[in-house]
């Protein structure tokens, strides 16, 4: 994965610069940002807005969004993603890519290990997004395997208007 198109789309910090980076279709926000937001729509508005609560949100409906695109459609054959939790051991999530336009992209494996933050695995095998990780990290699972949809979805969109 080309980790320098990786970067928050309005500050610019990288993945390592900050806590979390969430994927949009060809921008990213990172979680600085979203914090800025969230105190701005508070001034502008009179209405709190948790940048935690607004940072999980913008997660979980990017993983829902691409199943709507990919999953709903392919029922027939069974694809779907799969999130089971293995007690202390944390989580095991798998998300199928046949038939999708992440079938046969290369992901490049993610370690993570930290006392402090807990450890996740992702992988691609056998055309399934892979993914295992501790009790804390699976909104971190989900943020990766987001974020490389939205990388390949933006330079499928360039692709197309000839940029690259």
């Amino acid at each position: 994965m080309n980790r320098t198109l990786t970067m928050c789309s309005f500050c610019g910090k990288g993945p390592d610069e900050v806590k979390t980076l969430i994927a949009g279709p060809g921008v990213h926000i990172c979680d600085s940002c979203v914090a800025t937001c969230a105190n701005v729509l508070t001034k502008e508005t009179g209405k709190t807005f948790s940048p935690a609560a607004m940072v999980e949100r913008a997660t979980w409906e990017s993983l829902q969004h691409w199943y709507r695109r990919h999953c709903e459609e392919q029922r027939a054959s069974k694809l779907g993603i799969e999130i089971i939790a293995r007690g202390s051991e944390g989580w095991r999530v798998v998300i199928d890519l046949k038939g999708t336009a992440m079938s046969g992209v290369v992901f490049e494996p993610v370690t993570h290990k930290h006392a402090d933050t807990g450890w996740h695995i992702c992988k691609v095998e056998n055309d399934q997004f892979q993914a295992d990780g501790s009790a804390s990290t699976l909104g971190r699972i989900v943020e990766i395997f987001s974020s490389w949809v939205a990388e390949r979805e933006h330079q499928i969109k360039r692709a197309a208007r000839g940029d690259i």
